[in-house]
């Protein structure tokens, strides 16, 4: 198969014809919108799940004592966002995670969020509901 794109092949399909085609990230996000029904991209399922995991590991830590602790404590979460993702912990800080939640951790309030009561969801975990919660809450 001819390469005709720039970057590195991840996925392939196979068409009508039975030939094997790249898929693209517009044919990834044209499916995500067919089947949602919504204006979402793959974009917005990365930043869900980069803010997610750093709720996750955050509401795992305890709370820090000084200044130091905290952004070391940050740092480790974003590298384990980026291990996640397959990105940087520079770029999951910038684009996939929401600052809400590193805010909730320096303010002490991770660990009552990850404690409170949600209503479970068919298709949600508790840690996708309390950051839903988390999020609601700047609405």
């Amino acid at each position: 198969m001819k390469n005709v794109y720039r970057r590195k092949v991840i996925l392939l399909h196979t068409n009508e014809k039975g030939e094997k085609c790249a898929l693209s990230a517009s044919h990834v996000n044209k499916y995500i919108r067919i089947y949602t029904g919504a204006n979402f991209s793959a974009k917005d399922f990365r930043t869900w799940t980069g803010t997610v995991t750093a709720f996750e590991f955050l509401s795992s830590q305890s709370e820090y004592k000084t200044k130091r602790e905290f952004t070391k404590t940050v740092n480790t979460c974003l590298g384990a966002v980026a291990a996640h993702l397959g990105n940087t912990r520079t770029v999951c800080r910038k684009y996939y995670v929401h600052p809400a939640v590193f805010l909730a951790y320096e303010k002490g309030k991770i660990q009552r969020i990850f404690h409170k009561e949600v209503d479970h969801a068919k298709y949600l975990s508790d840690n996708e509901l309390h950051v839903k919660a988390l999020l609601a809450h700047l609405a």
